[in-house]
């Protein structure tokens, strides 16, 4: 059996548990799966990027899945009957690929009837169908930079639903009531030194009647939320909101017409990837918050304020933001989902510092 087939059964280190076998899989019933885009705690090599799962109740964070055939996992998504779907940024033939892991941790790259090229996330839109942003799309008959895929349920087709001006750098995407969202960090920017200039577009569920709905004067948008109140949270990468010595990222409250206030931030967001509401409370990834003082190497001697990553909460009345979880496992983690399926995690240790 080829290597990238093999299941990823083996932790790299296991919690020794009194009374019972260490080697034994954590089970967790609401899980948050952390999407970790250059994680590596198998020791692989090469920064293959690792999905976590991360328990609210117990804090108790265990990893689902590493292997080759990840390279670059930017988001994930469930299936029905336990598998997930990893969207892969640069797969093993250097363009983006959609891989199938299942509950036993075999990892499959699907045949899809068209290539990526450099996908930033994915979602799933009511009538079943899987829709892409990708940010890298240059076709031969012209179009691009940027395009939005819309593939059949049963991936045997695609349609793109758009490309090229104004979408520039397509980076999310939600379904609210039949209409498709979908953020763009970077359309309608004139010059590459303009960094506000993103917008919100919208879709009919079929990808017909693509739209401009507004424009952000936001820096790098690169989440889409939906809140209860009927506007959007968003993940500002390098947003600087309170005007510091280098950008360092917020969320937002976006409306739909674009409009958007400042929704929470904290000193110690550097990168905010992504928000996601569960549980009543707001999960937020940041890829390169250093609560740990570990350095990006895992050393403490990187760059003031770049390390390798945690999840933090946001209440979502008071906006009082808490760090729920940091790890030296981490290195960039990029995206948060409450899903089901998957392989069942395994105890990770912390390595000493």
């Amino acid at each position: 059996m080829s290597a990238l087939l093999l299941p990823v059964l083996v932790p790299v280190l296991l919690a020794t548990c009194q009374g019972t076998d260490p080697r034994a899989p954590i089970a967790s019933a609401a899980r948050l799966l952390i999407v970790d885009v250059d994680a590596d705690p198998l020791a692989l090599g090469g920064q293959p990027g690792a999905l976590f799962a991360f328990d609210p109740a117990t804090g108790e964070l265990t990893l689902v899945h590493s292997s080759r055939a990840c390279v670059d996992p930017v988001d994930v998504l469930d299936e029905p009957g336990g598998a997930l779907l990893v969207l892969d940024m640069v797969g093993a033939g250097g363009v983006g690929a959609i891989v199938r892991v299942t509950r036993e941790g075999v990892a499959l790259p699907l045949v899809l009837p068209t290539a990526l090229v450099d996908p930033t996330r994915f979602a799933r839109a009511p009538d079943g169908c899987v829709w892409v942003a990708d940010r890298g799309i240059e076709l031969p008959g012209g179009g691009g930079p940027g395009a939005i895929w819309r593939f059949s349920a049963d991936w045997s087709s695609v349609t793109r639903v758009a490309s090229g001006a104004p979408l520039d750098v397509p980076t999310a995407i939600a379904f609210v009531d039949g209409v498709a969202w979908l953020l763009d960090a970077d359309a309608f920017r004139q010059r590459m030194d303009d960094y506000s200039e993103g917008a919100l577009f919208r879709a009919a569920q079929d990808g017909s009647g693509f739209a401009e709905a507004g424009r952000l004067h936001l820096v790098s948008p690169y989440s889409l939320e939906p809140l209860p109140d009927g506007r959007f949270l968003v993940a500002d990468v390098n947003a600087d909101p309170k005007v510091r010595t280098r950008f360092c990222g917020g969320l937002y409250a976006v409306a739909r017409d674009g409009t958007n206030e400042l929704f929470a931030w904290s000193r110690d967001f550097r990168d905010p990837t992504d928000a996601t509401m569960h549980g009543g409370v707001i999960w937020v990834t940041d890829g390169s918050t250093d609560p740990l003082e570990l350095g990006d190497d895992g050393t403490g001697k990187g760059f003031a304020g770049h390390g390798r990553g945690a999840i933090y909460t946001v209440d979502p009345t008071t906006r009082a933001i808490r760090l729920a979880r940091a790890s030296a496992h981490f290195s960039n983690p990029t995206r948060v989902r409450a899903l089901e399926g998957g392989p069942v995690g395994t105890a990770l240790i912390e390595p000493r510092r």
